[in-house]
């Protein structure tokens, strides 16, 4: 990851444990995440990216950050990252569900609209990867 390359980490009920609290199993996947990218990646903390993060304005424009793809738990969608050396390194998606919208169309159900913006959303990562 010093040369090139991105992590990407869909999370749909997991966030990381230093962002909201969890209890259970929620609470053991999140912390170990946490601590296995403090292995690797000691000295750079896991940051909620805002909104004018580039990887939100790519080939598709998404001004609100990523779109909630599919409904969980109610909370708006989040995305979290390690940064090193300047560049983006781990993408964490949270309450997004983008592999949702990406996935058969009779999986999920999700409207099309829906469906587009994992679509673009996917589209912007990729550009992002390949040209940071």
């Amino acid at each position: 990851m010093r040369n090139a390359g991105l992590l990407l980490i869909v999370m749909a009920l997991l966030a990381p444990a230093i962002v909201l609290p969890f209890t259970g199993m929620q609470a053991t996947a999140a912390t170990t995440l946490q601590n296995q990218m403090k292995r690797v990646f000691p000295d750079a903390p896991i940051v909620e990216l805002p909104f004018v993060h580039p990887i939100f304005h790519q080939l598709y424009d998404f001004p609100g950050g990523l779109p909630k793809i599919h409904e969980h738990d109610g909370g708006p969608a989040k995305a979290f990252g390690i940064v090193y050396d300047g560049r983006l390194v781990v993408f964490f998606s949270f309450d997004c569900d983008l592999g949702d919208g990406l996935e058969d169309e009779e999986i999920h159900h999700d409207p099309p609209d829906k469906r587009e913006a994992a679509v673009r959303t996917a589209l912007n990562i990729v550009h992002y990867v390949l040209s940071h």
